[in-house]
């Protein structure tokens, strides 16, 4: 989930700002719908509650972070 995690969100949004990036923002999330690819990844739990939960989650802070 975007703001968990050891990413270093400021200087990431810092250096998105400092070239001028304007372009989308995406959020790639694995989950236990495909099996196959929950084996391989290794995903042996779930890592949200729910998809809409999550891109509503990971749109709040995605935003928050961009508006700063």
């Amino acid at each position: 989930m975007p703001g968990t995690g050891s990413v270093a969100w400021d200087a990431t949004f810092g250096a998105l700002r400092d070239i001028g990036y304007d372009g989308w923002l995406t959020v790639e999330a694995f989950g236990n719908f495909l099996p196959n690819l929950a084996a391989t990844t290794k995903i042996w739990r779930p890592l949200f509650d729910s998809e809409e939960q999550l891109a509503a989650d990971a749109d709040t802070f995605l935003m928050s972070k961009w508006r700063r």
